[in-house]
């Protein structure tokens, strides 16, 4: 499964980050439903649901987070 950098909103929704759409929904190709996993950039990695694509970014739905570090 493929790893992508997110934009948290809260605590069950993120965004693809700036500049990994482009590889994960029109390179990669996944779609709407599809599983990936995502890092936060401060020690956060999620299992993640694709909820919504539009134009230039996904909307993604927190199924699970699976590390989280703590300082």
């Amino acid at each position: 499964m493929d790893t992508f950098l997110i934009q948290l909103l809260s605590e069950t929704e993120a965004l693809l980050a700036e500049g990994e759409f482009h590889h994960c929904i029109e390179v990669l190709r996944y779609k709407a439903g599809d599983q990936i996993t995502g890092i936060d950039g401060n020690g956060g990695w999620y299992l993640l649901k694709i909820a919504s694509i539009q134009k230039k970014t996904a909307s993604l739905e927190i199924l699970e987070t699976k590390w989280q570090f703590n300082e």
